[in-house]
């Protein structure tokens, strides 16, 4: 998904149209997904909520426990849960930042598309704009969810760095055994350690509250047990071992202009 990004303008793509019955077979190989805040707590009734391996790790649905294989898309092309990430939801749009001057990002985004994806041709399907250059009905609800995820978007950066900060999220191997064969092990990944969490100090505690990061954490503590229970688990028939969490608790965003341009 997404290795090329062309950026769309009404004066090079007003007759382009998009089908939105493709089916998933594009993200087929996709293992980890990126995700918003405002999904993660319906994510994590299906999902395994992890945190990526990288110097700025950021929460993902695992959907494999092969490199490549995508455990949630079936051979028809169907997706095995009831929810759909936004970010798979949305495709075959995505945002990018324009450039300043300087190489900076201006603060801008660009409505971009993969000219690759399936969804695409210019005689069938929703168009993209209108003949006034504006983006059609059809159209208009993904390009705001994907605002509403860029808007997010540093308030997850802060809550991963201050997570950083207080050594709470751990590099992990996930042991998996599937049935007859040997253990499989998922790497590259991070998760929060429950122990050192349940092991800060008031000030620490209050700290994350006030960041609003309690709600990522419980929900991606609670979305572990995905990892025994769930649809990664029944599709990839595998089962856990060796991870156990206890986990007894639950809950606790910003809002900016966002506007495109689509002639940059």
């Amino acid at each position: 998904m997404f290795e090329h990004h062309l950026p769309l303008k009404p004066s090079e793509h007003q007759r382009l149209r998009v089908s939105r019955h493709q089916d998933y077979r594009f993200a087929a190989e996709e293992t980890l997904i990126p995700l918003g805040a405002s999904e993660l707590a319906q994510v994590a009734r299906e999902y395994p909520i992890v945190f990526t391996d990288a110097d700025a790790p950021m929460p993902c649905a695992l959907t494999g426990l092969s490199p490549g294989h995508n455990a949630f898309v079936a051979d028809d092309g169907t997706w095995r849960a009831r929810y759909l990430p936004a970010y798979i939801r949305c495709y075959p749009f995505r945002l990018m930042a324009l450039k300043g001057q300087g190489g900076e990002a201006a603060g801008r985004f660009a409505l971009c598309v993969d000219p690759n994806a399936p969804h695409l041709n210019q005689t069938s399907g929703d168009a993209i704009f209108t003949a006034e250059g504006q983006l059609t009905p059809a159209i208009q609800p993904l390009a705001e969810t994907l605002q509403a995820m860029q808007r997010q978007q540093p308030v997850l950066e802060r809550i991963v760095e201050r997570l950083q900060h207080h050594g709470l999220l751990v590099k992990q191997e996930l042991k998996v055994r599937l049935p007859g064969g040997e253990p499989r092990v998922v790497r590259g990944v991070n998760l929060v350690d429950e122990k050192r969490f349940n092991a800060l100090d008031d000030d620490a505690f209050l700290e994350l509250r006030r960041c609003s990061a309690l709600p990522v954490i419980y929900a991606h503590l609670l979305s572990l047990a995905n990892l025994r229970l769930g649809a990664l688990v029944d599709q990839a028939g595998a089962d856990l071992m060796g991870h156990e969490q206890d986990l007894d608790s639950l809950f606790e965003s910003s809002n900016d202009d966002f506007t495109f341009d689509f002639d940059s």
